[in-house]
């Protein structure tokens, strides 16, 4: 992790101090959450000062929540397993909200179950 990132997050989202000037400086921290859901963690991430580069859900229903929300966030709705990473490289932080609920112990495994899902990971 870069002293700037440390500096952030030690001093708040908006300044870093630079390590050699001791002069604090606006910086934006980048992000890009997979399996986002409804953006309940990509709203702490936004409060946090981050500035999100995409995000990405399977789910209809989530991604018309998030787009209502937050229009001016970019929202894929997709297969995070047909996501291509390189089109992302250099972002700060890839968040998730992991594992996909079909696939969490809370619900059992009902994906393993379904004719329609298969048990693999989101990511």
């Amino acid at each position: 992790m870069s002293d700037d990132v440390i500096n952030a997050l030690n001093n708040g989202p908006d300044s870093a101090l630079h390590t050699e000037t001791g002069v604090h400086r606006s910086i934006s921290l980048t992000s890009l959450e997979i399996c986002a859901g409804g953006g309940g963690q990509a709203l702490g991430l936004e409060r946090a000062g981050f500035r999100h580069v995409a995000l990405v859900e399977i789910d209809e229903h989530s991604c018309n929540t998030l787009r209502k929300n937050r229009p001016n966030w970019n929202i894929i709705q997709g297969d995070v397993a047909e996501l291509d990473g390189d089109a992302y490289r250099g972002v700060d932080l890839l968040a998730g909200g992991l594992p996909c609920p079909p696939f969490s112990m809370a619900s059992n495994w009902v994906a393993v179950m379904s004719e329609t899902s298969s048990p693999r990971p989101c990511a």
